[in-house]
């Protein structure tokens, strides 16, 4: 329980000093109703960054408290603990909890799109496929969504993981494992991935189009919360999900302004990424699909299905008890 408490103050403490939390504190803030969000870092952040920035969630009478992570794990834990109500996740996550019965509910898509590609490094001209590489070492962060959806395309090519010599390390330090010849391939996810290109540690190998299309990959980033919340404040629920859905809408209707404003936020962060690669990042993210569709549950259960073989997960969960359509139906047909 202290373990807890400490974790929830330092939460607490690092969304009051961030600088989106000032979305929220418009005129009236005092009788609006407060709701903790928290989120990952990556391209698909650009949603929850657009409904503060341009007050979607305060148009629906909400109060945010913001919270990045930098792991899609630390946000499933802190709203499975209460600490946060609402978070952004790659669907491997969630499907991992799931398995393990904690109650969380995915109540809307916030965006898809793949967002990892293969690199090796520029001195190698002669590999052209995953084959090319059998032998080789390749590094990748172990049980996140580009691990399980590589381990997805790598099967469809006929091969597996004992064709290669793994070294599971975090994304974030593939590109230094790249550059200090520790490995002969990597799979990072953007922008990392962009990172390694514009510094010229690695090359393309296979783009994010390659390893999707043969797949029908959606690469599912979900808006969920605690099942519990969903039973007792279902109105909650249903702004919050309001929101995400015009801020979705703006962002396909002014892809630029988007662009500019995840810049913005990852300069914030601290972050070194530019413009014209926030705007690549807007293209290769989709947010035309709120609505957990049968696309969505049947690339959620193949990503299952590779999960449970690798061992990661026991069983596969049940998507009904997973996934709850409702709010973003009823926001879609709002006008």
């Amino acid at each position: 329980m202290r373990r807890v408490r400490s974790r929830c103050a330092k939460m607490l403490a690092a969304a009051a000093a961030f600088g989106l939390a000032a979305a929220g504190m418009a005129a009236g803030a005092e009788s609006a109703e407060k709701v903790r969000i928290t989120f990952t870092e990556g391209s698909a952040a650009v949603v929850v960054v657009t409904a503060m920035e341009k007050g979607f969630l305060r148009a629906e009478g909400l109060d945010v408290e913001p919270k990045p992570m930098r792991a899609g794990v630390e946000g499933i834990e802190s709203v499975t603990q209460g600490v946060m109500d609402f978070g952004t996740v790659h669907i491997a996550p969630i499907i991992a909890t799931a398995a393990r019965k904690l109650p969380l509910k995915v109540v809307a898509v916030n965006s898809y799109g793949t967002q990892f590609v293969v690199v090796v490094p520029p001195a190698d001209k002669a590999s052209k496929t995953m084959a090319d590489l059998k032998g080789k070492r390749i590094a990748v962060q172990r049980g996140t969504g580009a691990h399980a959806v590589w381990l997805r395309y790598i099967e469809h090519t006929g091969l597996s993981e004992r064709d290669f010599k793994m070294k599971y390390i975090r994304n974030a330090d593939i590109a230094s494992a790249l550059a200090g010849g520790e490995v002969e391939a990597g799979v990072p996810w953007y922008p990392f991935a962009l990172s390694i290109v514009n510094k010229g540690l690695g090359r393309v190998l296979l783009s994010q189009d390659d390893i999707a299309k043969p797949l029908n990959d959606k690469y599912t980033f979900t808006l969920f919360t605690r099942a519990s919340l969903v039973k007792e404040n279902p109105a909650l629920v249903q702004k919050v999900v309001n929101a995400w859905v015009k801020a979705q809408r703006w962002i396909i209707q002014n892809p630029g302004d988007a662009a500019r404003l995840f810049h913005a936020f990852t300069t914030r962060r601290g972050q070194t990424l530019e413009l014209k690669d926030a705007e690549f990042l807007m293209r290769i993210n989709y947010f035309d699909q709120p609505v957990f569709n049968q696309a969505f549950l049947d690339d959620m259960m193949s990503n299952a299905r590779i999960m449970k073989k690798m061992g990661w997960i026991k069983e596969i969960p049940d998507p009904k008890s997973v996934v709850d359509s409702s709010f973003a139906l009823k926001a879609v047909q709002a006008k």
